[in-house]
């Protein structure tokens, strides 16, 4: 059976390094935090970036993305949110606060971080406001889906059958201010009481 395991950014307190190294595809975030404790092994073959807001910004200016010693075994680059607003520069933060939660430093995220040869992948519009719908966000919102869940739902709809066994572990659905976990942690847990994935907390 082919298997996914997702890893988010939590701190991680049990050995699930066999099972990640072992999976077929293994998806990471951003700095993957808990890579270096080696719980969760050391295979990453995607990597999701939050592209928008503080995060992108910070990846583009301080080459964050760049330094990480595993990033040469990244196959994927996946961006998250699909915002319309592309940043015109990234030394100076925008003063509207609203237009900076949404403004997208994909493109010197990726030149910054000579990350140009890695294999692309933009989430599109339409699943973002899929994720919206399953969040209870009406958008325009200062509410988005977190780059977890939207990583999460691409990967249900591209990979979500019966032959696919998707692994799901540190997360704890909480952290930034901007992101509904409290309805992200009840999707989940329904996406894994459906069967849909296996959640380890």
């Amino acid at each position: 059976m082919y298997h996914i395991v997702v890893i988010g950014n939590a701190d991680i307190n049990s050995d699930h390094s066999k099972l990640v190294d072992s999976a077929d595809l293994v998806i990471r975030f951003n700095e993957a935090r808990n890579y270096a404790s080696g719980l969760t092994g050391h295979k990453c073959d995607v990597l999701c970036l939050a592209n928008t807001s503080h995060p992108g910004r910070t990846f583009s200016k301080y080459k964050t993305i760049k330094k990480l010693h595993f990033i040469k075994d990244v196959i994927d680059i996946w961006f998250p949110h699909p915002f319309d607003c592309t940043a015109k520069q990234f030394w100076l933060k925008p003063f509207n606060k609203k237009k900076f939660k949404k403004t997208d430093y994909s493109k010197f995220i990726l030149k910054e971080n000579e990350l140009k040869q890695k294999n692309i992948l933009f989430l599109n519009e339409d699943l973002f406001f899929e994720a919206c719908m399953d969040l209870n966000i009406i958008q325009p919102s200062n509410l988005i889906p977190s780059s977890g869940y939207m990583a999460l739902k691409y990967i249900l709809k591209q990979y979500g059958t019966a032959s696919v066994k998707i692994t799901v572990l540190g997360f704890t659905f909480t952290g930034a201010d901007g992101h509904p976990w409290h309805e992200e942690k009840k999707c989940v847990q329904a996406f894994s009481q459906a069967g849909l994935i296996t959640l380890l907390l």
